[in-house]
């Protein structure tokens, strides 16, 4: 290849690290000039462009000429196997990227190419070889590091991916993807210790990186700290103050504390960042509702129910206070929520509502109210039979009761 061409092609992987896509396909441009059908490398640059900005058919386009003239192109077949990966085609993308493996066993964005498609299709063992492969042909790209040590963990072998972590974590101590991933192997390997020596150390050294405080406050919250989870989160929204999310669960803490107010203020905050979330409005029906402000929850749930059409639990919630009203009317509008929060939570929008007790329990109360007896008693009968530790669970049983033998 002609040397200012190459000089070209370097400067463009630079630029493409850097994010900057314009220049990056201004050199892939005068390197492909200088080319003038020579090798490859200048074409599938552009085709790679054209991904990061989303223009499929003009990466395909690209890359099947390409491929017209260089059919063993493992640049050309493995960008040409993206294309197909992004065009939902599995199959074709799996054979593309085999296909460039075959080509050229040396160039490891096949590897790590066919590493994620392997991984999407669940063969998470044959992902981490692909991953293992793409690493040892460019040790020096940091970002395969935590994708090996995710497509372990998955492969069920925690003790690779802590090693290969902790190891690579060794060499670049502030590489943040490598301690997110090592905090969440730590976890998963019931190792909870030292995945909190672990944040510690990292905020201690990387005191302006939300996410690390995001993730100690929810390890802190899942070992009973409540006021390190409350201070991590503060320095979390202290560093994005417009993260609604991160909002969402600080009022989350504060419920769990009772100071209501405090979590109404943070609730009334992510609203004016998000006026149309669904869970903004569902938790400041949560907080009305403990402050037995009936009249305000009501209309929370239903602004939550408005905002979130797949949502089952503020359609739960607000039937239990309608039932709490007892009359035909707000039993039977109680009913028909509580039938479309079960429907929604089967369809697998919410993957635990169909073993969620509290909305079957809800229905079959919702059938007494309405003297629907038999109904009832199945609704009943069927959240007693859930193998879910839960005292609703204990309080149907109970319910059972209110039927003899015979019905």
């Amino acid at each position: 290849m002609n040397a200012t061409a190459t000089a070209l092609l370097i400067e463009a992987e630079r630029y493409l690290e850097n994010e900057d896509v314009d220049r990056a396909a201004e050199c892939f441009r005068r390197a492909q000039v200088l080319e003038e059908g020579g090798a490859p490398s200048p074409a599938v640059g552009l085709a790679r462009v054209a991904l990061i900005l989303g223009r499929l058919d003009d990466a395909e386009k690209i890359l099947d000429h390409v491929l017209a003239h260089h059919p063993k192109s493992a640049e050309a077949l493995t960008y040409r196997g993206v294309v197909a990966d992004a065009r939902e085609d599995p199959s074709a993308a799996l054979q593309l990227l085999e296909q460039a493996v075959a080509a050229d066993a040396t160039f490891a964005p096949a590897h790590a190419n066919l590493g994620r498609l392997l991984g999407q299709l669940g063969r998470w063992p044959e992902a981490c070889l692909a991953f293992r492969t793409a690493l040892a042909k460019a040790p020096r790209q940091p970002a395969l590091v935590p994708l090996l040590a995710l497509a372990a963990t998955r492969a069920g072998s925690l003790k690779e991916a802590i090693e290969v972590l902790t190891k690579h974590l060794e060499r670049a101590p502030d590489h943040l993807d490598a301690i997110v991933t090592l905090a969440d192997v730590l976890l998963e390997a019931k190792m909870v210790d030292r995945a909190t020596e672990l944040l510690a150390n990292a905020v201690e050294r990387l005191p302006r990186v939300a996410v690390l405080h995001a993730r100690q406050s929810g390890l802190a919250l899942r070992r009973g700290d409540l006021r390190l989870a409350r201070s991590a989160v503060a320095k979390q929204i202290a560093l994005t103050p417009t993260d609604e999310e991160a909002l969402l669960y600080a009022a989350t803490l504060e419920l769990m504390r009772r100071d209501l107010e405090q979590a109404e203020q943070l609730v009334q905050r992510a609203l004016e960042l998000a006026p149309e979330s669904w869970r903004a409005h569902y938790q400041l029906g949560l907080i009305y509702d403990a402050l037995r402000l009936k009249g305000p929850a009501l209309v929370a749930y239903r602004m939550a129910m408005k905002h979130g059409p797949r949502a089952w639990q503020p359609r739960n919630n607000l039937a239990t206070m309608l039932l709490e009203e007892r009359s035909a009317t707000s039993a039977r509008e109680a009913l028909a929520l509580l039938e479309e929060a079960i429907t929604l939570g089967s369809n697998g929008d919410a993957p635990d509502a169909p073993d969620a007790p509290d909305a079957r329990y809800n229905l079959a109360l919702a059938h007494w109210q309405l003297g629907q007896s038999a109904a009832s008693e199945r609704a009943a009968r069927q959240v007693a039979c859930l193998a879910v530790n839960s005292p609703i669970v204990a309080t149907a049983k109970r319910f059972l009761g209110n039927f003899t033998p015979a019905s």
